[in-house]
Protein backbone atom coordinates (compact mmCIF):
# COMPACT_ATOMS: atom_id res chain seq x y z
CA UNK A 1 0.00 0.00 0.00
CA UNK A 2 1.22 3.55 -0.77
CA UNK A 3 0.24 6.75 0.90
CA UNK A 4 0.21 10.02 -1.46
CA UNK A 5 -0.85 13.34 -0.44
CA UNK A 6 -0.98 16.61 -2.76
CA UNK A 7 -0.03 19.78 -0.44
CA UNK A 8 0.34 23.62 -0.50
CA UNK A 9 -0.01 25.85 2.40
CA UNK A 10 -1.48 28.46 -0.12
CA UNK A 11 -4.72 29.09 -1.37
CA UNK A 12 -5.54 28.09 -4.68
CA UNK A 13 -2.96 25.41 -5.63
CA UNK A 14 -5.54 22.93 -5.86
CA UNK A 15 -4.68 20.44 -3.25
CA UNK A 16 -7.95 18.96 -2.81
CA UNK A 17 -8.69 18.66 -6.32
CA UNK A 18 -5.58 16.74 -7.22
CA UNK A 19 -6.08 14.42 -4.28
CA UNK A 20 -9.70 13.63 -5.28
CA UNK A 21 -8.48 13.47 -9.47
CA UNK A 22 -5.99 10.82 -8.31
CA UNK A 23 -7.99 9.01 -6.30
CA UNK A 24 -10.54 8.54 -9.30
CA UNK A 25 -7.90 7.99 -12.12
CA UNK A 26 -6.58 4.61 -9.79
CA UNK A 27 -9.95 3.36 -9.43
CA UNK A 28 -11.95 4.00 -12.27
CA UNK A 29 -9.15 4.48 -15.04
CA UNK A 30 -6.55 1.91 -13.63
CA UNK A 31 -8.91 -0.55 -11.51
CA UNK A 32 -6.35 -0.10 -8.75
CA UNK A 33 -8.13 -0.45 -4.67
CA UNK A 34 -8.41 3.32 -3.25
CA UNK A 35 -9.22 5.12 -0.25
CA UNK A 36 -9.41 8.41 0.77
CA UNK A 37 -9.16 10.05 4.27
CA UNK A 38 -10.09 13.78 4.13
CA UNK A 39 -8.32 15.57 6.75
CA UNK A 40 -9.45 18.92 5.44
CA UNK A 41 -10.71 19.88 8.60
CA UNK A 42 -13.24 22.19 8.34
CA UNK A 43 -13.92 22.07 4.84
CA UNK A 44 -13.95 18.62 3.69
CA UNK A 45 -14.28 19.15 0.37
CA UNK A 46 -13.71 16.37 -1.14
CA UNK A 47 -16.51 14.63 1.42
CA UNK A 48 -18.70 17.37 0.31
CA UNK A 49 -18.17 16.73 -3.43
CA UNK A 50 -18.76 12.66 -2.82
CA UNK A 51 -22.43 13.91 -1.03
CA UNK A 52 -23.31 16.32 -4.25
CA UNK A 53 -21.91 12.65 -6.25
CA UNK A 54 -24.26 10.84 -4.33
CA UNK A 55 -26.91 13.05 -4.46
CA UNK A 56 -27.00 13.68 -8.45
CA UNK A 57 -26.25 9.53 -9.10
CA UNK A 58 -29.83 8.35 -6.86
CA UNK A 59 -31.63 11.64 -9.00
CA UNK A 60 -30.32 10.03 -11.83
CA UNK A 61 -28.68 13.55 -12.81
CA UNK A 62 -28.03 13.23 -16.90
CA UNK A 63 -24.43 14.85 -16.71
CA UNK A 64 -23.10 11.76 -13.72
CA UNK A 65 -24.82 9.29 -15.48
CA UNK A 66 -22.78 9.86 -18.43
CA UNK A 67 -20.01 8.09 -16.94
CA UNK A 68 -21.55 5.89 -14.07
CA UNK A 69 -23.39 2.83 -14.82
CA UNK A 70 -27.03 2.82 -13.64
CA UNK A 71 -26.53 -0.48 -11.73
CA UNK A 72 -23.88 1.02 -9.83
CA UNK A 73 -24.03 0.33 -5.83
CA UNK A 74 -21.50 3.64 -4.74
CA UNK A 75 -21.29 1.22 -0.99
CA UNK A 76 -19.36 -0.80 -3.27
CA UNK A 77 -18.54 0.26 -6.44
CA UNK A 78 -16.55 3.52 -5.19
CA UNK A 79 -14.30 4.44 -3.47
CA UNK A 80 -14.13 5.55 0.45
CA UNK A 81 -14.30 8.74 1.51
CA UNK A 82 -13.00 8.69 5.23
CA UNK A 83 -13.45 12.03 7.18
CA UNK A 84 -11.92 13.23 10.79
CA UNK A 85 -11.43 15.62 12.63
CA UNK A 86 -8.14 16.85 13.56
CA UNK A 87 -6.54 18.37 16.67
CA UNK A 88 -3.30 18.81 18.23
CA UNK A 89 -2.95 15.77 20.26
CA UNK A 90 -1.11 13.05 20.70
CA UNK A 91 -4.83 10.81 20.52
CA UNK A 92 -5.18 12.14 17.36
CA UNK A 93 -1.91 10.90 16.06
CA UNK A 94 -2.18 7.69 17.45
CA UNK A 95 -5.49 7.30 16.22
CA UNK A 96 -3.70 8.27 12.48
CA UNK A 97 -1.46 5.81 12.68
CA UNK A 98 -4.18 3.26 13.54
CA UNK A 99 -6.25 3.96 10.87
CA UNK A 100 -3.56 3.85 8.50
CA UNK A 101 -2.04 0.92 9.46
CA UNK A 102 -5.45 -0.92 9.54
CA UNK A 103 -5.54 -0.11 6.03
CA UNK A 104 -2.76 -2.45 4.82
CA UNK A 105 -3.40 -5.21 2.38
CA UNK A 106 -6.79 -4.01 1.48
CA UNK A 107 -5.80 -0.90 -0.55
CA UNK A 108 -3.60 -0.54 -2.95
CA UNK A 109 -3.21 3.43 -2.50
CA UNK A 110 -4.72 5.98 0.07
CA UNK A 111 -4.96 9.78 -0.61
CA UNK A 112 -4.58 11.77 2.05
CA UNK A 113 -5.78 15.37 2.19
CA UNK A 114 -4.28 18.06 4.55
CA UNK A 115 -5.62 20.99 5.68
CA UNK A 116 -3.76 23.89 4.23
CA UNK A 117 -1.32 24.78 7.64
CA UNK A 118 2.13 23.41 7.75
CA UNK A 119 2.84 24.58 11.30
CA UNK A 120 4.10 22.79 14.52
CA UNK A 121 1.52 20.12 15.43
CA UNK A 122 -0.40 19.80 12.37
CA UNK A 123 -1.77 16.56 11.09
CA UNK A 124 0.58 16.75 7.99
CA UNK A 125 3.49 17.61 10.12
CA UNK A 126 2.51 14.91 12.44
CA UNK A 127 2.21 12.34 9.04
CA UNK A 128 5.58 13.30 8.40
CA UNK A 129 7.09 12.71 11.40
CA UNK A 130 5.93 9.20 12.15
CA UNK A 131 6.61 8.00 7.97
CA UNK A 132 3.01 7.53 7.19
CA UNK A 133 3.49 9.20 3.87
CA UNK A 134 5.44 7.55 0.84
CA UNK A 135 4.92 10.86 -1.31
CA UNK A 136 4.06 14.37 -0.89
CA UNK A 137 3.42 15.74 -4.00
CA UNK A 138 3.53 19.97 -4.27
CA UNK A 139 1.71 21.53 -6.98
CA UNK A 140 3.40 25.25 -7.76
CA UNK A 141 2.43 28.33 -9.77
CA UNK A 142 3.82 31.51 -10.91
CA UNK A 143 3.32 33.27 -7.75
CA UNK A 144 6.55 34.74 -5.97
CA UNK A 145 4.24 34.03 -2.65
CA UNK A 146 3.62 30.66 -3.58
CA UNK A 147 6.74 29.91 -5.09
CA UNK A 148 8.99 31.21 -1.70
CA UNK A 149 6.48 29.37 0.05
CA UNK A 150 6.85 26.04 -1.52
CA UNK A 151 10.28 26.18 -1.40
CA UNK A 152 10.35 26.78 1.98
CA UNK A 153 7.29 23.46 2.85
CA UNK A 154 10.12 21.41 0.32
CA UNK A 155 12.85 22.40 2.53
CA UNK A 156 11.36 21.80 6.18
CA UNK A 157 9.60 18.34 4.32
CA UNK A 158 13.17 17.30 4.00
CA UNK A 159 14.44 17.97 7.23
CA UNK A 160 11.72 14.97 8.22
CA UNK A 161 12.99 12.62 5.64
CA UNK A 162 9.92 13.01 3.65
CA UNK A 163 9.93 11.89 -0.13
CA UNK A 164 8.62 14.82 -2.36
CA UNK A 165 8.01 15.89 -5.86
CA UNK A 166 6.95 19.71 -6.85
CA UNK A 167 5.01 20.18 -10.54
CA UNK A 168 3.76 23.52 -12.27
CA UNK A 169 0.09 24.32 -12.26
CA UNK A 170 -1.72 26.75 -13.41
CA UNK A 171 -0.03 27.17 -16.48
CA UNK A 172 -0.23 29.60 -19.36
CA UNK A 173 -0.27 28.17 -23.13
CA UNK A 174 3.12 29.76 -23.61
CA UNK A 175 4.80 27.62 -20.65
CA UNK A 176 3.53 24.54 -21.49
CA UNK A 177 4.95 24.90 -24.91
CA UNK A 178 7.51 22.21 -25.05
CA UNK A 179 11.54 22.91 -25.99
CA UNK A 180 14.13 25.76 -25.12
CA UNK A 181 14.62 26.59 -21.43
CA UNK A 182 12.20 29.20 -19.82
CA UNK A 183 11.29 30.78 -16.70
CA UNK A 184 9.45 28.15 -15.00
CA UNK A 185 12.59 25.65 -16.05
CA UNK A 186 14.92 28.12 -14.65
CA UNK A 187 12.35 28.31 -11.29
CA UNK A 188 12.31 24.57 -11.20
CA UNK A 189 16.54 24.58 -10.68
CA UNK A 190 15.59 26.05 -7.53
CA UNK A 191 13.65 22.98 -5.98
CA UNK A 192 16.24 20.43 -7.87
CA UNK A 193 18.94 22.28 -5.93
CA UNK A 194 17.12 21.48 -2.56
CA UNK A 195 16.54 17.86 -3.88
CA UNK A 196 13.00 17.92 -4.79
CA UNK A 197 12.42 16.64 -8.35
CA UNK A 198 10.33 18.64 -10.57
CA UNK A 199 7.35 16.54 -12.40
CA UNK A 200 7.68 17.28 -16.77
CA UNK A 201 3.93 17.40 -16.58
CA UNK A 202 2.25 21.04 -16.85
CA UNK A 203 -1.23 21.86 -15.84
CA UNK A 204 -3.11 24.66 -17.60
CA UNK A 205 -4.66 27.28 -15.67
CA UNK A 206 -8.24 26.24 -16.03
CA UNK A 207 -11.44 27.62 -13.72
CA UNK A 208 -13.38 24.38 -15.04
CA UNK A 209 -11.84 22.31 -12.36
CA UNK A 210 -14.38 23.80 -10.21
CA UNK A 211 -17.25 22.34 -12.14
CA UNK A 212 -18.59 19.02 -10.24
CA UNK A 213 -21.23 16.44 -11.45
CA UNK A 214 -24.15 18.82 -11.64
CA UNK A 215 -22.44 20.56 -14.73
CA UNK A 216 -21.73 19.71 -18.34
CA UNK A 217 -18.44 18.71 -18.72
CA UNK A 218 -17.32 18.32 -15.78
CA UNK A 219 -13.99 17.27 -14.11
CA UNK A 220 -14.13 16.42 -10.38
CA UNK A 221 -15.95 13.38 -9.46
CA UNK A 222 -15.43 10.86 -6.64
CA UNK A 223 -18.02 8.17 -8.41
CA UNK A 224 -16.44 7.96 -11.87
CA UNK A 225 -13.31 9.12 -14.08
CA UNK A 226 -15.27 11.15 -16.68
CA UNK A 227 -12.90 10.51 -19.71
CA UNK A 228 -14.46 12.32 -22.26
CA UNK A 229 -13.90 15.28 -19.98
CA UNK A 230 -10.63 15.03 -19.44
CA UNK A 231 -9.69 14.01 -23.27
CA UNK A 232 -11.25 17.31 -24.12
CA UNK A 233 -10.36 19.66 -21.71
CA UNK A 234 -7.11 18.34 -19.89
CA UNK A 235 -5.61 15.21 -20.97
CA UNK A 236 -2.38 16.45 -19.06
CA UNK A 237 -3.94 15.38 -15.68
CA UNK A 238 -3.46 11.60 -16.64
CA UNK A 239 0.38 11.96 -17.76
CA UNK A 240 0.78 13.84 -14.51
CA UNK A 241 -0.39 10.75 -12.10
CA UNK A 242 1.02 8.15 -14.73
CA UNK A 243 4.08 10.18 -13.69
CA UNK A 244 3.35 10.37 -9.75
CA UNK A 245 3.17 6.75 -10.03
CA UNK A 246 6.29 6.28 -12.13
CA UNK A 247 8.07 8.15 -9.03
CA UNK A 248 6.55 5.45 -6.45
CA UNK A 249 7.62 2.79 -8.84
CA UNK A 250 11.33 4.12 -9.06
CA UNK A 251 11.59 4.32 -5.39
CA UNK A 252 10.56 0.51 -5.17
CA UNK A 253 13.04 -0.23 -7.63
CA UNK A 254 15.93 1.33 -5.74
CA UNK A 255 14.66 -0.49 -2.72
CA UNK A 256 15.16 -4.10 -4.52
CA UNK A 257 18.71 -2.87 -5.35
Amino acid sequence: MRTISFFNEKGGSGKSTFCLMMASWLRYRCGRSVAVIDLDDPMHSIYEIRQLDLEAFREGGRHLMSFVPGDADPDRDWYPVITAETDAGEGDQRLMESLIRSMEGEYDYVIVDFGGSFGEGDTVVRFLRSHLLDLMVVPVYSDETVLLSALELCYRASLQGQRRAAFWNRTTRSERATGGVDRLSRVSTLFTREGTPVLRTRIPDMQLFRRDCRTWRFLRSTACWPQANIDALCPELETLFAEVLSLLNEEDNNKDI
